[in-house]
Order: C-alpha cells, then structure tokens, then sequence
C-alpha cells in the first residue's frame, strides 16, 4: 500500500494499522504523534469478520469518533474487554496480602468475579468484597488454629 486516503476501503486494500497508517493519521489530525484506538480497532475487526468492501478510512475516522462521544458502555460487552477485566481482577486478587487467607485463590477469585460481573458497580477487585460476599468463600478461608 503506497498511499492512503479517506476513500480507501479498510478489507480488501491491503490496509493495516502499520507506521505509514500512523502517519496518515497524524497529518490528518495534525498530530505528532497518532496511537491507534480501541474503538477504531473493533470497527477494523468488525468489517473484516463481514468482509464489508464498503468500509472505508474516512468511515473509520467518523465512526470512531462516533463511538469515542458517545456516552454508551459498548465497550464492556465485547468479549476482549470482559478478558481484560477478569485477568485485572484476578491479579489484583492475587497481589492482595487478604488472598493468602484462602486456599484454592482461584477458586475465590472466580466466585467473588461472579457476584461482582454480575452486579451494578465496579468489575474491579477490593478487599471489601471478602467481607462482603464472606459465606460464599468461607469454605475456602484457612482456618487459624
């Protein structure tokens, strides 16, 4: 690919989130330095996975945009997000001195990510929550002799 432009279809045109894309990016948004998006990232993803020829740079760009002011949670329900999301809480967990009370980490983990990715507030992990769902992990706590 030697030349991009707002008309150039993002499948089918060789098109990659490579320097020269970075490049055009920057010009375009008289930017020194350009960092891809996550928003422009799935729309990239999205239109390859429906071979949608249609697509184009410029498309992105708006699209991107779009989602980026928009006030929606689109981004908590792709499936990459949720990973991301699992492996914070998980680590975060593991770094917790409170974890080393339990026996089976990952086990507690995985019971305290239920409630909690089911619930309204944070996906994020807090020692508060060992309190707070305590008679579902209790049978995993190590008893003080």
């Amino acid at each position: 690919m030697s030349e991009i432009s707002l008309d150039t279809p993002l499948v089918g045109s060789g098109f990659s989130f490579n320097n020269e894309a970075r490049q055009f990016f920057a010009t375009y948004f008289n930017v020194k330095k350009f960092s891809f998006t996550k928003e422009m990232a799935v729309i990239k993803r999205k239109a390859e996975a429906d071979h949608n020829l249609s697509i184009t740079v410029g498309d992105l760009i708006n699209r991107a945009k779009e989602m980026t002011d928009s006030k929606q949670t689109w981004l908590k329900d792709l499936p990459e997000e949720q990973t991301y999301q699992w492996n914070n809480f998980v680590k975060d967990f593991c770094n917790s001195p409170k974890s080393h009370e339990f026996n089976k980490k990952m086990k507690v983990a995985a019971i305290l990510w239920h409630r909690v990715k089911h619930s309204t507030g944070s996906k994020q992990y807090h020692d508060r929550l060992l309190d707070q769902f305590s008679e579902d992990i209790k049978p995993y706590h190590i008893k003080n002799h």
